[in-house]
């Protein structure tokens, strides 16, 4: 069994704008909750793209570190 939460926000902003926020690495921290502990590791170039790889360490579970990597795999 698979389950699915779906969760829907409103932002009032221009979409052009919105995609300039959300397609910034150095984005993911701010908008990560403090609880997590989420730093991006190394310096992340300014803008998305497929194949890009993101390293950082968050604290998803009892403060424990992680190091979690992801792969940017479609840019659209």
């Amino acid at each position: 069994m698979v389950h699915t939460l779906f969760q829907e926000q409103e932002v009032k902003t221009s979409l052009k704008a919105a995609w300039d926020f959300f397609s910034r690495p150095q984005n993911l921290e701010r908008i990560t909750p403090a609880t997590m502990k989420f730093r991006v590791k190394g310096n992340p170039p300014d803008a998305i793209y497929p194949g890009l790889m993101i390293c950082y360490t968050v604290s998803p579970l009892f403060g424990i570190p992680l190091t979690w990597v992801s792969e940017i795999t479609q840019v659209q």
